[in-house]
């Protein structure tokens, strides 16, 4: 009961910090309305594209929260069903194992690489490789960086808090870079942490309140650029056939 109680204690402490950071924050909007950069691909145009996505997932534990090696692939083909219109690729996977120390405690570590390439002229920006948001790096928010290829690592830890809820936390390293990695470097993976709580339920569906926070490059000094106070569930669910263009999405590359 005494470490349950220190541990509600230290979230709160936590979520007053990230929520003062969310009013201090003054994110930079505009910079490609204001011509001060040049306009990514797609920028501003209507899109619908057809696309199909397989994956395979490999698991060997029985749950969870059980030990084992997981490994994923997945890719998918988008088109968009007009003269001229571009065509691309997404893929890539993942591989992560997980300890069950004691009492339903895990430690977790994984791996991923996601890329997007094009098959017929560009691919919009907003159909590249994201990080932020409910994708890893969970610090940034939703689309935050952008770029045709994704690096991440990450190291979680959970443990039972309630019947219903796991405590949940998690450090990730990783940028995006351009096509394929090509210009991987270590100096600029940026840093991304969470902690907080979650129900103990399929990840697919799971609810969770989460203090975030992501920083700059390693070469800059691991500078902190972004606070989250992450409230809701996670949808499961995604659309395979159709998409609309034009997506309410931001963010940089790098």
């Amino acid at each position: 009961m005494i470490a349950a109680r220190f541990s509600f204690l230290r979230l709160l402490r936590l979520g007053l910090l990230g929520l003062a950071g969310l009013l201090l924050v003054k994110p930079a909007f505009g910079t490609v309305r204001e011509g001060r950069l040049p306009a990514p691909p797609g920028y501003n145009h209507d899109f619908a594209a057809a696309a199909e996505r397989v994956s395979a997932v490999a698991d060997s534990r029985s749950r969870e929260t059980a030990t084992g090696v997981r490994v994923e692939a997945h890719g998918e083909a988008v088109f968009v069903p007009k003269a001229g219109g571009p065509a691309w690729i997404d893929y890539g996977g993942a591989v992560g194992a997980s300890v069950e120390l004691w009492s339903a405690r895990v430690l977790a570590v994984e791996a991923m690489v996601d890329f997007a390439d094009p098959l017929l002229g560009t691919a919009p920006f907003t159909e590249q490789v994201t990080l932020g948001g409910d994708r890893p790096m969970r610090g940034f928010l939703r689309d935050r960086l952008i770029d045709r290829s994704a690096f991440v690592t990450k190291l979680q830890d959970s443990w039972p808090v309630w019947v219903f809820l796991d405590g949940v936390a998690l450090i990730e390293l990783g940028n995006v870079y351009g096509a394929r990695l090509t210009d991987f470097d270590a100096k600029l993976l940026r840093v991304s942490s969470n902690i907080g709580v979650r129900s103990n339920g399929s990840r697919e569906s799971a609810f969770e309140i989460l203090i975030g926070a992501a920083s700059d490059p390693l070469e800059k000094g691991l500078n902190i650029s972004s606070f989250r106070l992450i409230l809701g569930t996670h949808d499961g669910g995604r659309a395979l056939f159709l998409r609309n263009g034009r997506r309410s999405r931001g963010g940089s590359r790098r």
